[in-house]
């Protein structure tokens, strides 16, 4: 029979990411003692907050040869799922969980095209490669590197 987990729920969280592949700011969240098998977050419109303006994505850039600026708005949701295979363990050793988001792909094709933000037709690929985007993984030293196999 599977233990049931304990939910540890934190108040919502603005990200603001930058659009290179570097180690985003990590978020730290007070865990209890325990094994940890999944982390579950949601993405939702935020609200009360002038800079999202009801969002949930918000992504100011350039696009093109001629870098012609742009701005993509979604109120998209998600349920971002990311499992961890062993599970890990907060202790007294104490470890940490990084969370990569993988900003470089949001604005590609599967076979690296990038897509024009500014074109409808290009939403619903976009927001998908918004929800795959999220990586969970064991990081106890916090290099933001991956070294643990069937975390994904």
């Amino acid at each position: 029979m599977e233990e049931e987990c304990e939910d540890v729920s934190v108040d919502p969280l603005v990200v603001d990411l930058r659009a290179d592949n570097g180690l985003q700011p990590v978020i730290k969240v007070p865990l209890p003692e325990g094994q940890f098998s999944e982390l579950e977050a949601k993405l939702g419109p935020a609200r009360d907050l002038s800079i999202l303006d009801g969002n949930s994505v918000r992504v100011e850039g350039t696009f093109g040869s001629a870098k012609t600026p742009f701005v993509f708005e979604s109120k998209m949701l998600a349920k971002l799922e990311m499992d961890f295979d062993p599970a890990f363990v907060i202790d007294e050793t104490t470890r940490n969980v990084t969370v990569d988001i993988d900003v470089g792909k949001w604005f590609r094709t599967s076979s690296g095209a990038f897509v024009d933000p500014t074109s409808s037709a290009n939403r619903a690929l976009i927001e998908n490669n918004i929800r795959r985007s999220f990586h969970a993984f064991e990081d106890n030293h916090e290099r933001g590197e991956d070294r643990h196999e069937g975390h994904h």
